[in-house]
C-alpha cells in the first residue's frame, strides 16, 4: 500500500476542494505578497487600497487560506486518517496532541500560523 502524502503539500487533493482552486489561491497569495499596498507605506492613504480592490482581494484570499488550513487541521483530527498505515506523525499531529492534553494553550489559530510559516 502506498503511503498517503499530506494534502497541504498539494500532492493529493483534500476533501472538499479541487487542486485548481488551491493552486489559484496559492498564486493569488504570492501575487498579494508582491503587490503594492498604499497603507503599508502611507497609512493615511489606506482608503486607496479599498478603491483599487486590493483590500477586498486580500480579505478574500485570507478567507480561502483560513478555510484550507482549517480543512487540513480537521483532516488530521479525523481518526480514520490519523491511524492510516505508513503515515508518520507530523507537526500538526504534535500540536493537536498538545492541544488535546491541554498542557499549553494551543488553538487552531496557532496551528494555522505554523502551517502558514511551513508553506
Amino acid at each position: 500500500m502506498q503511503a498517503r502524502k499530506d494534502c497541504h503539500r498539494q500532492e493529493v487533493p483534500c476533501r472538499g476542494g479541487g487542486e485548481q482552486g488551491k493552486e489559484d489561491t496559492r498564486r493569488d497569495a504570492q501575487a498579494l505578497f508582491m503587490g503594492f499596498f498604499f497603507e503599508d507605506y502611507f497609512p493615511s492613504l489606506g482608503w486607496l487600497d479599498r478603491l483599487t480592490g486590493m483590500r477586498a482581494r486580500l480579505e478574500r484570499n485570507f478567507s480561502k487560506l483560513d478555510g484550507f488550513y482549517q480543512e487540513v487541521i480537521d483532516e488530521h483530527r479525523d481518526p480514520a486518517w490519523r491511524w492510516e498505515e505508513d503515515r508518520a506523525e507530523d507537526a500538526i499531529d504534535a500540536l493537536l496532541s498538545i492541544q488535546k492534553r491541554g498542557g499549553a494553550n494551543v488553538t487552531d489559530e496557532h496551528i494555522k500560523g505554523v502551517l502558514m510559516v511551513r508553506a
